[in-house]
């Protein structure tokens, strides 16, 4: 399954935690989906969506403006446990999604509580 989900770029600037919640909703309602990239085009962010593999857990999206240098962010990200999902450019700024996996106890109780 191959889907794409658009979000308009003054969406994420004005409250990029409501977003990120946004994606991680329609990935699990999506029939398990996942997020594998994200690009930006004109007023527009696209994020690639895919068929997510079974034994990966539930994912959790978070999108973030890079505050250090990029490397850094990346690094420290990467040290926390996360995935780097996809960078791109934003009214001048790097932004950042990443993405954490529940395991399955974890997913379970999050749908759960999602419900």
């Amino acid at each position: 399954m191959f889907r794409l989900i658009t979000v308009d770029a003054g969406a994420i600037r004005l409250d990029e935690c409501a977003v990120s919640e946004m994606l991680t909703r329609a990935c699990r309602r999506g029939g398990g989906l996942w997020i594998e990239g994200a690009a930006c085009e004109g007023g527009r962010v696209r994020f690639v969506c895919t068929e997510r593999p079974a034994a990966m857990g539930t994912p959790r999206y978070r999108l973030s403006a890079v505050a250090q240098e990029l490397e850094s962010e990346l690094r420290m990200r990467y040290d926390a446990g996360f995935r780097t999902v996809g960078v791109f450019p934003l009214d001048g700024k790097l932004w950042i999604l990443t993405e954490r996996c529940a395991d399955n106890a974890d997913a379970n109780e999050n749908l759960r509580a999602d419900e």
